[in-house]
């Protein structure tokens, strides 16, 4: 089995290509063992190749801005005026923030403090350990 990861690591074969392959033999000596076909599985002492982590790509500079001026109004109502400025700001505060997007849709009225120029932010789970404040305005 180490000789068959080998072997794919040597044809050039991508960390993930080589993982999924180890993934579907477990499965199958899994079955097999459970089947009592087999007496053990050969790819029991055998550890996953280590995956590296991508990073996003960062936005360039005019794509950040290009996007913070994304939302128009559709026409000169008020509510697509209101609308506008709704969609502005919270593509400002998730941007400076550094936001998740499930944090800035779950975001309350009583978490912004607009007097100090803050905002409670609650991360996964809504744990008070996970909760924090964040100032647009200071990470300008």
């Amino acid at each position: 089995m180490r000789d068959f990861i080998q072997q794919l690591f040597s044809d050039s074969l991508d960390g993930r290509s080589v993982g999924r392959k180890l993934s579907a033999l477990r499965h199958l000596y899994r079955h097999l063992l459970v089947d009592k076909k087999i007496e053990h599985d050969p790819t029991l002492n055998i550890d996953s190749p280590k995956q590296w982590k991508v990073l996003p790509k960062a936005l360039a500079y005019d794509e950040i801005e290009k996007t913070l001026a994304g939302p128009r109004a559709v026409s000169d109502s008020k509510l697509s005026i209101a609308l506008v400025a709704r969609d502005r700001a919270m593509l400002e505060v998730f941007y400076a923030g550094a936001l998740r997007v499930s944090e800035i849709i779950s975001a309350k009225l009583e978490d912004l403090k607009l007097e100090i120029g803050y905002m409670l932010v609650r991360g996964k789970g809504t744990k008070n350990a996970s909760c924090r404040w964040v100032s647009p305005r200071r990470m300008r």
